[in-house]
């Protein structure tokens, strides 16, 4: 992603009788992988007086102000929070801001921070289940078996009784890895599939 970094961003133009804060400085670093589609952005406070206020300008690849996800303004004090429904897995976002005192506006940011969002993997295929193939209605039944989430997630395992998707039992999400479950069979003698 660091070579996306020679975008341009606008800059106001000022007289030397206005005097602008001081652009804040951003903390956050630049070009990681989140695992959040809800960070918290940080920055320290304009020197020389503070703010009264701040922008933040987030913008999905290509950068730009055209590409803007997030054009949030007041913003006060030094960190703020992307709200849900902003951010897309796997997009690659670029984010930077302005102060603003008594009027005036700081310059954008000289330091553009770049971050991509992960992409939520789905769970490798179970490992065919280990138990009874012939039941009774009802009956309740012990079967082993294993999927692994590669981001760690919790998965939830269906059983297919006749093979046809027609009688299921289903369980709730348990954490990834080898599990004996606990399942009420379906019609008598249909073997799992």
């Amino acid at each position: 992603m660091g070579g996306h970094q020679g975008v341009q961003w606008k800059k106001g133009n000022y007289s030397k009788s206005s005097y602008p804060p001081l652009t804040p400085g951003i903390i956050t670093g630049p070009g990681i992988t989140i695992e959040t589609l809800t960070p918290t952005l940080q920055w320290a406070a304009s020197e020389g007086g503070g703010a009264d206020y701040y922008s933040i300008y987030v913008s999905k690849y290509p950068y730009g102000f055209s590409n803007l996800v997030i054009d949030q303004s007041p913003v006060y004090g030094t960190s703020w929070s992307v709200p849900i429904g902003k951010l897309v897995n796997g997009e690659e976002y670029c984010w930077n801001m302005q102060a603003h005192k008594a009027g005036k506006d700081s310059e954008y940011s000289e330091i553009r921070l770049y971050f991509q969002t992960k992409v939520n993997e789905p769970p490798n295929t179970p490992s065919t289940p280990y138990g009874e193939t012939d039941g009774a209605p009802g009956t309740l039944y012990a079967y082993t078996t294993s999927a692994t989430d590669p981001d760690g997630d919790e998965v939830k395992f269906t059983f297919d009784w006749g093979g046809d998707g027609g009688e299921t039992s289903e369980t709730g999400f348990v954490p990834s890895g080898s599990k004996k479950l606990y399942l009420t069979a379906g019609p008598v003698s249909a073997p799992i599939s």
